[in-house]
Parts: structure tokens; sequence; C-alpha cells
């Protein structure tokens, strides 16, 4: 058997038997007469084939993806194919949907390829501190034509900004789910404003943007929009306030668990609480609109009363408080001490190991 190998592409030639030098001199035959650049028209074509699994992962969708990959790939020159980048296979993907091919060309006049094509960056702003931000997002702070925030974000985060900065109308985690699903798809609209345009547009969000903080729904959004979002986390306020509070998550003899909840769900509920394990610290985020609710749901799974509980009250910021209660207190405490959002929550045994 004579095989011919270029990259992805193998071809191997055989002759049962009858003539090796004949496979030798027809496999050498077929690869002088291959169209420039095969090798790299197969490759583009894999990562085209990726996407699409991406965008549609059904396994009953198998046989709509053949169908339309077998349409491009005869509808295609070689050389179109070379040049399926990154921003042709973005312009290909809403196509895909629609189940239609088209043609190079159509995609060139469209200017979907070739005009430049905004950049969306998910950028995790960290508990409140610049200090505190990662040097990538620093870096893409800086260079942003528009930066879309939340209102929560400090404005001593702004300071490394030099372009437009554009606050959502309402606080995100309100407890009225239509005002901040009004404030969502104002975000939303801005950044599609600016990415129309060719801009670098960061989405700045409090925390890490995949930690109850929306970020997959709005890469999902982006992408039926025909755009790729890129992801840059930051420092949940889950993990950095029990540091402010000198409070070790997981601590040996008193903690080997740590769970993280909201309590602020959707449309404003209180997610379902485990029974309580002995073993485990719980981090509530956005808890203090609900401590009389959340402590009776604690008590009522088992979690004792004198169960020690902390409020880090804006957390790694010049104005950060600690506040103690208990499981039975937590109300009580928030309305004594006028606890305020943004606040996190941390509740368990090793609330009090290093005190």
């Amino acid at each position: 058997m004579s095989e011919y190998r270029d990259g992805p592409l193998q071809i191997a030639v055989s002759t049962n038997g009858q003539g090796p030098k004949l496979a030798n001199i027809v496999r050498k035959h077929i690869s002088e007469n291959l169209p420039n650049g095969i090798s790299e028209a197969i490759s583009k074509v894999g990562n085209l084939r990726q996407k699409i699994r991406k965008i549609d992962s059904d396994y009953k969708s198998s046989s709509k993806r053949m169908k339309w990959m077998t349409k491009f790939c005869e509808d295609w020159s070689i050389e179109n194919l070379q040049k399926l980048d990154d921003n042709v296979i973005e312009a290909l993907l809403p196509y895909y949907e629609k189940q239609i091919v088209p043609s190079f060309e159509t995609l060139s006049l469209n200017k979907e390829c070739q005009t430049k094509k905004g950049q969306l960056i998910l950028v995790g702003a960290g508990p409140g501190d610049p200090s505190l931000l990662t040097h990538k997002a620093t870096k893409a702070l800086s260079n942003a034509d528009l930066v879309v925030s939340d209102r929560l974000i400090p404005l001593e985060i702004f300071s490394i900004v030099k372009c437009e900065i554009r606050l959502a109308s309402a606080k995100s985690g309100t407890q009225k789910s239509t005002k901040s699903d009004e404030s969502q798809e104002e975000i939303q609209n801005w950044c599609l404003e600016g990415l129309e345009k060719g801009k670098s547009v960061v989405r700045l969000k409090i925390g890490d943007p995949f930690l109850f903080g929306r970020g997959g729904e709005e890469i999902s959004f982006f992408k039926k929009k025909g755009y790729n979002v890129q992801v840059i986390p930051g420092i949940s306020s889950a993990l950095s306030a029990p540091m402010a509070a000198n409070v070790p998550v997981t601590h040996r003899g008193l903690s080997d668990q740590v769970l993280i909840i909201t309590g602020q769900g959707t449309q404003g509920r209180l997610p379902q609480v485990p029974q309580y394990h002995e073993m485990r610290t719980t981090v509530v985020l956005m808890a203090v609109g609900k401590a009389n609710e959340l402590s009776k749901e604690l008590l009522k799974n088992n979690y004792p009363n004198d169960l020690p509980a902390v409020f880090v009250e804006n957390g790694n910021r010049p104005n950060e408080r600690i506040i103690r209660s208990t499981v039975a207190t937590l109300g009580e405490v928030v309305e004594k001490q006028h606890v305020i959002a943004p606040s996190t929550l941390i509740i368990g045994r090793a609330v009090n190991a290093l005190l």
C-alpha cells in the first residue's frame, strides 16, 4: 500500500498485491494533481464542523449537520475554503441555523466578513478593590472602546478606563425581577450597538461572571447574534469575603465542604436549602434582603440556633464591615446593625475557627 499524508489529508493506494509499484505511481500522480492548499482547506472545514457541533450538539441533528456540511463543501471552492477564518465561520453560523449555504461572494457583499467586527469581552471586576483586578482584566479595561457596566461596580474600578462608560439603569440582583430584566435588555442593546460599530466592548460585572452573574445567559444571547465572547474571570466575593472576615471556608475538623447559594434566586425566591451538615460552610450571596426568611429556612433544615454566622458588608473595600451573628438572629442583626448590600453571609462552624 502506498500512502500520502499532508496534515489531516491521508491517501492510500492499493493494488491488492497485483502491482505495488503501480500503487506508488498512482499515489504520486494523485498527490501531484491535488489542488494547492487542500490540507489547509480541510483543517478549516474541520474548525467549521466543530463550531456547528457546538451550537447544535443534539444527536438528533446529525443528519441536519451532515446535509448542510455536504452542500457547503460542494458549493465552495478550495480557494475559498482556505479563507475560513474565525470571522468567516462566525458569519456562516446564522446561515446554518436557516439551513442555507451562502456563497463566499454573498458574505463579502454583506460585509459580514470584510468589515471590522466588534469584540466582546466579559470581565469579572472581583469584589471591588481595583488592586484585586487580574492583569488581563486591567488590560481589557484600558484598551476598550466602550465599557458597559452594572451599577454595583465601585467608581474606583473606572479609574483605569479611558473610553465611554455606560451604567445600567438598575442594580443587578434587585428583588423586582421586571426591573432587573429591563436593565439586562438595556445592557445587551448597548453592547450590540458598540459591536455593530466594530468596537471593542467590555461587559463589566461584579465578582465573577459565571457565579450568580448571569454570564452564561449573556454569552448565549450574543452567540445567537453571531458574536463570540471572551471571558476574563474575577475573584468572587464568595471566597474573598470570608478571607476579609478571617474565615477559612475549609478547616480541618470543622469544614471539608463549601456550599455557595444566592439569597435572590429566580423571581426573588430563595433556593432550596439542603439539610444541615456540621462539616459544611455555607456562603450566601445577596442575602441581606432575605435574612429573616433565610433564618427560618435554615432552622427548618436543622441548622442549630447558635451556629456562627458573619456578614461581610462591602468586602475588600474601604468601607468594609464585619458583623457577627448566629443562624437564629440573622434578621435581627441586619435590622439592628443596618446591614446593607452588597454583603456576603458566611455560616458554619469554621466562622469562629480563628477567633
